[in-house]
């Protein structure tokens, strides 16, 4: 607790939220959209100059930070959501859950969506910092949550696949896979995508929760799809990245990673990018399923890709922050957190923000 009375941080009487100020308003979410794509339309960093700050949580951190205006949030395993300042580091407030929060939270019209290891579903308005609500699963709730039109998607361990009105937290309905739900669901064009550990990826009707098509892979299935026009990615721990038929269900190609993948995709132009826990990151072509090029770090690659429109930046179990070209996966700088760098960076305002395990975050540029 020695940080947060550092930074005059008022206890309340319930006991359920620390409170500085309120975050400001703005849109964020896991991988920057609902599809997941990981494509961050911001300017990047594409020559190192200096670490901007630095924050230590309490615990450790395993979710993604999301940036929404001049504030970051983060889960952290204390059971609370973070937000700093995105400016210098400082932290603005912290709400307390009943479990560890590996959940990215999605931001939208003021209100921060998460879950939480307590199995419940929290939305949480950022001007009051109140508890609109709360919507409990029979399970832990590991990945982040997708919004679309009022609706908010987010799967549990309790192998279901939830749809909520994102106002009221009433369910709209639930689909049953075969498997615990770890993946973070993806949505586009009415259909939500959601990956599960019997190792298949469903498609669900986002209307009415019918089940589309599931697509069958060997094995568990962690990383969470990402969608494009015409196909849906996504990796599995039999080591291959898929590229599936939107439409069908079939599949279009496969790529051997020679690990297995728990980084999700990312795709920008014709081209997705993914980690493996063969210690290498990828990039391959959209449509054929070709390879254009490899980068090998020093360790295991759980961290997802975040892209621009000219650099590609991915963490590492070997301690490193990556930047590499987007063209020809040249690295273009490293920068070395001391810990291990599993979850996704965030880009924005020529800024890229990321956390290590260890429970450090990070701000560069």
């Amino acid at each position: 607790m020695g940080r947060s009375h550092a930074n005059g941080v008022l206890l309340l009487a319930a006991g359920s939220l620390l409170l500085l100020i309120g975050c400001a308003g703005g849109t964020a979410s896991f991988r920057g959209d609902a599809a997941h794509t990981g494509h961050y339309q911001a300017l990047g960093v594409e020559h190192i100059d200096k670490l901007a700050w630095k924050y230590r949580a309490a615990d450790k951190i395993y979710s993604s930070p999301v940036i929404v205006g001049e504030d970051v949030l983060f889960g952290n395993n204390d059971g609370q959501l973070y937000c700093v300042s995105f400016t210098d580091g400082t932290l603005r407030w912290r709400y307390k859950t009943g479990g560890s929060i590996e959940s990215t939270p999605a931001v939208y019209n003021n209100t921060a969506y998460f879950g939480s290891w307590d199995g419940k579903v929290y939305a949480v308005g950022l001007k009051e910092l109140d508890t609109q609500w709360s919507f409990k699963t029979s399970g832990r709730i590991y990945g982040a949550p997708a919004f679309a039109d009022g609706t908010l998607y987010i799967g549990s361990e309790d192998r279901y696949l939830y749809a909520l009105d994102a106002a009221t937290g009433a369910e709209k309905w639930r689909f049953e896979t075969g498997g615990a739900i770890y993946s973070s669901p993806a949505y586009k064009d009415g259909k939500v995508y959601v990956g599960a550990l019997n190792g298949a990826l469903y498609a669900v009707d986002a209307a009415n929760g019918r089940e589309l098509w599931q697509f069958q892979t060997r094995a568990a299935i962690y990383s969470s799809p990402a969608v494009a026009a015409d196909a849906v990615y996504v990796g599995s721990d039999d080591s291959f990245l898929y590229a599936v038929n939107i439409k069908t269900g079939q599949r279009l190609w496969r790529f051997g990673t020679g690990g297995k993948v728990y980084s999700s995709p990312a795709i920008a132009g014709d081209t997705v990018f993914v980690g493996s826990l063969y210690s290498v990151a990828f990039a391959v072509d959209r449509n054929s399923g070709e390879k254009r090029w490899e980068f090998k770090t020093r360790g295991p690659i759980y961290s997802s890709p975040a892209v621009t429109d000219r650099v590609v930046y991915i963490g590492s179990a070997d301690g490193h922050l990556y930047a590499l070209s987007r063209t020809n996966g040249k690295e273009l700088w490293r920068f070395q957190a001391g810990g291990r760098v599993f979850a996704a960076p965030a880009v924005s305002g020529g800024r890229v923000v990321f956390n290590t395990v260890e429970g450090e975050l990070f701000a560069v540029q």
